[in-house]
């Protein structure tokens, strides 16, 4: 079974943009575990730049322990525990 680890305050917020299959798949694998996150478009919410700013990609995904840019299965994963 799988289930969540990220839990209470954790916050996983995913800058995104319009007409991007990486950020939706991101978005869809989040959702479709269960997890909590925040959506922002990428292009108006730039804050991104001051944690990820060698970022080439969208998505760029952080929570509060990493910080990535492009769809990352691995990633996305590790954020999930088997039971």
């Amino acid at each position: 079974m799988t289930t969540r680890i990220m839990k209470g305050n954790d916050l996983i917020t995913v800058y995104a943009k319009d007409n991007c299959q990486m950020c939706r798949a991101t978005e869809q694998f989040l959702t479709k575990h269960g997890l909590t996150f925040d959506s922002k478009d990428i292009t108006v919410d730039t804050e991104w730049q001051d944690i990820l700013p060698e970022a080439k990609m969208a998505p760029i995904v952080v929570t509060p322990n990493d910080a990535w840019f492009g769809f990352r299965f691995d990633l996305l994963k590790g954020l999930l525990t088997n039971d």
